[in-house]
């Protein structure tokens, strides 16, 4: 019936070209119950810029794709005609989600679009697949047509556009408009929906209520799938995973809506979007209170490590991550034992204002530098060694993989810093006869973490500084680098064009380093198959370091977030990744 506009859809959605005017009058014809909207932009652009961004990202991959995507874009213009629609303007669809069982294969679920035409009779008989559309004026405001298998659609006419439905109660919605999203569509999720090249709204809301029962049943599955993994590995492995997952169910439920926007261009893909809560749900709660910053102290940290993570978030939610990581020691079900509670209370009274980690796993073993700023930075530290001792107190299975800890308090004076030594001792025999995936992790953690995991911590009364090396010189050499400012990421000019496409003030940060990621999936691959020279070393590589990563931004009741790839990522793992896929299928030169 539509398959001539859903495959519109289909180019249009798989390229797009950023900074055309929006077409937001439309909202005042959309229903305010459609549960999906899309917005899209021109076919034409969007093929050219979507072409742009995979010619830039791999000439190889674009050799195989373009072609195919012109051939099919002009294919159903080729079916459509050029007087049908205007193929450089925007386009706008709206899907209702029927209910579980309710949905007609044939027809699909209820839908409606907008597109840009200057010849009505043009648009219908298109959609009528070149046949009479038997075009019949209807008292609602709309017509009704056949397609050329002799089946009803539904369209209308508007003021340089027109408008078609396979559901008539949908189009008598849009013919003659009451409540719409242009007037209860919060203004955040307008702006969104309407950024970049392709929008795409969904009522969460809806969605649970279609399919709570559903949804709840994938819970119990998952939920069950996880056990039985745990059971597999010994008992408690999964516990902390179902305490994670479980929330993220619980948060769905709260969630009212979600926009995604994407952003396709030569210089690379950005995604962003807006998800906000219903009033006076925990999750609501949760993205309430945090003060925003700039997150400059990352930009400060080793340009050499492989992920980096910002954030400025408030006491409770700070309180919540750290139960998540007690429950990985204890399990959710375990009441935290005074020794950890203790700990707990320190933190609390600590009063961490804001985080900043960079971490790595190299040929050089596990390495990672942390700056904390607390209002007591002293209290944090007395937190960071009770917290150590704490692990001790719990009865896991995961600590039982611990030979030992040992803490000396002020090992190391170091440039105003009195750092104190914590080192764990991990029981690798005892690690390598869990092997729940079949790899033995004992030999995979001891080779790229030594015999033991040391960190060094202290503040110099304004940071706690926390530094994972696996001997004193290497983790000195992460304290020079942080305090000198020489060879950080704020350095790169990666860096420097990332953080500028993302909001100055922020509440989370993350990035991560192309090169480091394949360099630390080399260095665990390694650890596993020491034998395949392969993975020895990392493919020939850009030298000049590049950098994904995104933000995160949290207002009452609702979280901002974007991410941007650069194309250069594309350059990195096609000469990075791809050797490693041939090495573990067996399909490289040895």
């Amino acid at each position: 019936m539509f398959s001539g506009l859903v495959s519109m859809w289909l180019v249009t959605v798989l390229g797009q070209t950023p900074g055309a005017a929006a077409d937001t009058a439309w909202l005042k014809q959309v229903p305010a119950s459609a549960d999906v909207v899309i917005r899209i932009r021109g076919v034409e652009p969007v093929r050219d810029d979507l072409s742009k961004m995979i010619q830039a990202m791999s000439p190889a991959l674009a050799n195989q794709v373009t072609p195919a995507l012109e051939q099919g874009s002009q294919q159903i213009l080729g079916e459509l005609g050029k007087d049908a629609f205007d193929a450089s303007a925007p386009i706008l669809a709206l899907i209702r989600l029927p209910k579980p069982g309710e949905l007609d294969a044939k027809k699909g679920p209820p839908f409606a679009a907008f597109a840009h035409t200057k010849n009505y009779t043009a648009f219908q008989k298109a959609i009528a697949k070149g046949g009479d559309p038997q075009s019949k004026h209807q008292s609602g405001g709309y017509d009704t047509i056949k397609d050329n298998e002799g089946n009803p659609l539904y369209t209308i006419k508007g003021d340089g556009y027109a408008a078609i439905s396979n559901d008539e109660e949908l189009m008598k919605s849009i013919a003659k408009p009451t409540d719409t999203l242009d007037k209860t569509l919060k203004a955040d999720l307008k702006t969104s929906l309407f950024t970049g090249d392709l929008g795409i709204l969904v009522s969460l809301a809806a969605v649970q209520k279609q399919y709570g029962d559903h949804i709840d049943a994938a819970r119990q599955q998952l939920m069950a799938t996880l056990d039985a993994v745990s059971q597999q590995a010994g008992g408690e492995m999964m516990k902390p995973a179902k305490a994670m997952y479980g929330a993220m169910f619980d948060g769905l439920k709260d969630a009212d809506a979600l926009v995604l926007n994407f952003d396709f261009s030569a210089a690379g893909l950005t995604l962003g979007g807006d998800l906000t809560t219903k009033p006076g749900t925990e999750t609501a709660k949760f993205f309430t209170g945090p003060k925003t910053a700039a997150g400059d102290t990352l930009a400060k940290l080793p340009a050499d490590a492989t992920t980096y993570l910002f954030a400025n978030t408030s006491p409770s939610t700070i309180a919540k991550l750290q139960s998540w990581g007690i429950q990985f020691l204890t399990g959710p079900d375990e009441k935290p034992s005074p020794e950890f509670q203790k700990a707990l209370e320190l933190q609390r009274q600590a009063g961490v204002k804001d985080i900043t980690v960079a971490s790595g796993i190299g040929p050089e073993g596990v390495r990672g530098l942390s700056v904390l700023t607390y209002s007591d930075p002293q209290k944090a530290v007395e937190a960071t060694s009770a917290s150590m001792q704490a692990i001790k107190s719990s009865k896991s299975e995961l600590v039982a993989m611990i030979k030992d800890i040992s803490i000396e308090p002020k090992a190391e004076n170091y440039r105003g810093f009195a750092l104190s030594h914590a080192k764990v001792t991990l029981d690798f025999d005892k690690l390598g006869k869990l092997q729940p995936t079949g790899v033995n992790l004992g030999n995979m953690m001891k080779a790229m973490m030594g015999e033991a995991m040391n960190t060094w911590y202290g503040t110099d009364g304004k940071v706690l500084l926390s530094v994972v090396a696996t001997d004193w010189p290497k983790a000195k050499a992460q304290i020079d680098a942080f305090l000198s400012g020489q060879g950080t990421v704020g350095k790169t000019a990666s860096y420097q064009s990332l953080r500028s496409k993302l909001p100055a003030q922020v509440n989370g940060l993350f990035l991560m380093s192309a090169q480091g990621f394949v360099n630390q999936i080399t260095t665990q691959l390694s650890a596993v198959q020491p034998d395949n020279p392969a993975l020895k070393k990392p493919g020939d590589m850009p030298k000049e370091t590049v950098f994904f990563g995104g933000s995160i931004l949290t207002k009452p009741g609702a979280l901002q977030f974007k991410t941007v790839v650069p194309s250069a990522v594309g350059e990195v793992f096609e000469k990075g990744v791809s050797p490693i896929i041939q090495a573990l299928t067996g399909k490289v030169n040895q």
